[in-house]
């Protein structure tokens, strides 16, 4: 059978994206409250939260590995399918045991899917890479947009119906995959894992890129727990200010990608990526000088669409980076990024509760602009700008 066209490759990518960051943003808030009501305590909310982070990222490597070597299409269908399974169970539990087991069950299927959606859209896309991978970042991103409203508003009606309804939509696209998505399998030489690691992470650029990315996640890890309070006390902000904050910025970094994406497939990513970083760092350190609301607003936007500008050139540039070092390593790529991500995300919010402990939180944005102002002016003198590659073979 023949390959799926692009533009439908795209799309459905697109959706697994949004349906995995919809059933999370469905579970944030609603879970909890379904796990007190059944006896669960702080430390029962912990493990069943970081039993997802845990089977994902220590399945994130070995899926990546696994996909460039047997192809992407088996892992993204069992990913959704997983998924949905995981999403129709969840009302019917009724213990501590089984929802830890649930949400480990969702990390695995998170795994599956990420470590070949982002590769598939880089198997298919050279020359429109930036543009693409743009475009899939801020579609599948608008689901966690989407998702708490949409599970707060659907739970009202009744407690299972969120969970019903990310179940039915997941089979169904599962199901209209198996049957549509067809690609070429780009079969990477068969390497030791290790080794393949090594040399992943030895192409220029790789490394250091790898460490932005980690440095933007700790910024978002550290100001998710911490900013609401900082903005309640020092600001005085409502709740729905605060909330209508966040999704001002959330919405500025997530409109902008698919633009910074396609202008950077035109004049290159390290001309979004310098400026980006220090852009971003500029406006860290203006969190704890805006003193009103409105000065919070501008502040926000200007940090989501800094964070847009310079999030959104690493992954095609990462790209770039392995095919001009003759490497399709594009799966465990995408899933050491993952890891890159989730790191930032997940040790941010300790390590910054301790520096604003310690130091207050306004040290804490200082050295968060600091931090990210030297990656910025690293940037001018590590990366490295890769010759273009196109292939127009795959139709």
């Amino acid at each position: 059978m023949e390959p799926s066209s692009k533009r439908l490759v795209l799309a459905l990518c697109s959706a697994s994206g949004f349906i995995d960051y919809l059933g999370y943003g469905v579970i944030v808030p609603l879970l909890p409250i379904y796990a007190t009501t059944l006896g669960a305590s702080e430390v029962d909310l912990t493990l069943i939260f970081s039993s997802y982070a845990i089977v994902h990222l220590a399945s994130s490597l070995p899926f990546g590995y696994f996909s460039d070597r047997y192809g992407r299409r088996p892992f993204i269908i069992s990913g959704i399918l997983l998924l949905s399974a995981s999403f129709a169970v969840f009302p019917l539990a009724r213990s501590i045991p089984v929802l830890i087991f649930l949400r480990a069950i969702q990390g695995l299927a998170a795994s599956l899917m990420w470590s070949s959606l982002s590769a598939l859209v880089a198997d298919i896309y050279t020359s429109e890479r930036g543009e693409k991978i743009g475009l899939f970042n801020a579609f599948t991103a608008s689901g966690s947009v989407v998702g708490p409203a949409f599970g707060g508003t659907l739970a009202e009606v009744s407690f299972p119906l969120p969970f019903i309804a990310v179940a039915t939509v997941s089979l169904t696209l599962g199901c209209y995959m198996a049957f549509r998505l067809r690609t070429l399998v780009v079969r990477v030489p068969s390497t030791p894992p290790l080794s393949a690691i090594r040399k992943v992470l030895s192409v220029r650029n790789v490394l250091f890129l790898f460490i932005a990315e980690v440095a933007i996640s700790s910024l978002y890890g550290a100001m998710e727990p911490l900013l609401p309070c900082y903005l309640s006390g020092r600001v005085a902000m409502s709740m729905a200010e605060i909330g209508l904050a966040i999704s001002v910025s959330s919405l500025s970094f997530t409109v902008l990608q698919p633009f910074i994406g396609r202008l950077s497939d035109y004049y290159g990513r390290r001309t979004f990526i310098i400026p980006g970083f220090i852009i971003l760092a500029a406006s860290t350190a203006l969190i704890p000088i805006a003193s009103n609301t409105i000065q919070v607003y501008l502040v926000l936007c200007l940090t989501g669409a800094a964070s847009a500008i310079a999030f959104t050139p690493i992954t095609p540039l990462v790209l770039d980076s392995l095919d001009e070092a003759s490497l399709k390593n594009y799966g465990l790529t995408s899933s050491i990024f993952g890891i890159a991500w989730s790191s930032g995300y997940a040790t941010a919010p300790i390590t910054g509760g301790l520096v604003a402990a310690y130091l207050g939180i306004s040290k804490l944005f200082l050295f968060q602009a600091a931090m990210l102002a030297a990656v910025g002016l690293l940037s001018t003198k590590i990366l490295h700008e890769p010759k273009q590659y196109y292939d127009n073979t795959f139709s």
